[in-house]
């Protein structure tokens, strides 16, 4: 299972979340994006921008399962 990641932007007004956990025969995926923000700066894109796709590239990760 992928470990559990936390990424947020420099002043935390975005963070997100992402908890990968085995229950028995179930996998639970919990997603949770904050934006505490509604605007922001056009100096903030690069950083915003970069972010994202850290979220994205995190959300595209492989879960492998095998047969026993």
């Amino acid at each position: 299972m992928p470990n559990p990641i936390r990424i947020s932007s420099e002043n935390k007004e975005i963070v997100f979340t992402l908890n990968i956990s085995k229950q028995e025969n179930k996998i639970q995926i919990s997603c949770i994006k904050e934006i505490n923000n509604s605007i922001f700066a056009a100096g903030d894109y690069n950083g915003l921008k970069d972010l994202f796709q850290k979220m994205i590239a995190s959300q595209n990760e492989k879960i492998v399962l095998k047969k026993i």
